[in-house]
């Protein structure tokens, strides 16, 4: 007897240009999905009339895409896994997770190019879908997140030992690389619209927050809470 039966689609990568005439707009999201459910008897029986192929899932992804707005990865990600569950009578929970790639347009002669990008580096926007036929669980996040302050931080008062030799100090070089998630309200997957943005400009809100803080005011370490990382 098995006690879980698991298995999924990893590392779809989804590029979608949206034209506006000469304007177009670039959304670059990674995509992973993972269906648990009553699929025993794949491997069992070497039966798989309830497997659906991760080559359709992986289809399905673009499909949607281009059906579908692909504005905020929240959103999206809830838009596929509602496409699952409802069509899938023996999956039990689908989680579908986004990581979106920045870019940001070349600016030319002091104004923003029309249709020329740049990558805007390492920092990757999250988010993580989970569904059932009951009720849509999103989570959302920044994943590193790089800083750098060059001035008044300070590392002070800390446990000291026979084998400490570090120096306190009030005004050092701050770097660091910050991975922050926080989840959204739960919602009943009977009254949630599929496509509905959970918040459309959360992420962005919440990167220029960590920013700004952490350039107006004087920063202590200290240990992080479970939502937020450093390294």
């Amino acid at each position: 007897m098995l006690s879980n039966t698991a298995y999924g689609k990893s590392s779809v990568r989804l590029v979608k240009i949206s034209r506006h005439g000469d304007r177009h707009d670039l959304k670059d999201v990674t995509v992973a999905i993972r269906f648990e459910g009553d699929f025993d008897r794949s491997y069992t029986h070497g039966e798989n009339a309830d497997v659906l192929p991760t080559d359709t899932m992986k289809n399905t992804v673009y499909a949607l895409a281009a059906e579908h707005p692909v504005d905020e990865p929240e959103a999206f990600g809830a838009l596929l896994a509602r496409h699952f569950i409802d069509r899938n009578p023996k999956l039990r929970r689908v989680r579908v997770d986004l990581s979106e790639h920045p870019w940001g347009r070349i600016a030319i002669g002091g104004r923003s190019h029309s249709h020329a990008f740049v990558s805007q580096g390492a920092e990757v926007r999250s988010a993580r879908v989970i569904a059932d036929q009951d009720a849509v669980m999103v989570s959302a996040g920044i994943e590193d997140l790089v800083l750098l302050k060059s001035s008044r931080s300070a590392f002070t008062g800390f446990l000291r030992d026979e084998y400490t030799t570090l120096a306190e100090t009030t005004d050092r070089i701050l770097a660091t690389a910050m991975t922050a998630t926080w989840s959204y309200r739960a919602s009943s997957s009977t009254t949630t619209s599929p496509g509905e943005p959970y918040a459309p400009h959360c992420s962005r809100h919440s990167r220029s927050t960590i920013a700004n803080r952490s350039s107006t005011h004087s920063t202590r370490w200290h240990q992080p809470r479970s939502t937020t990382s450093r390294r």
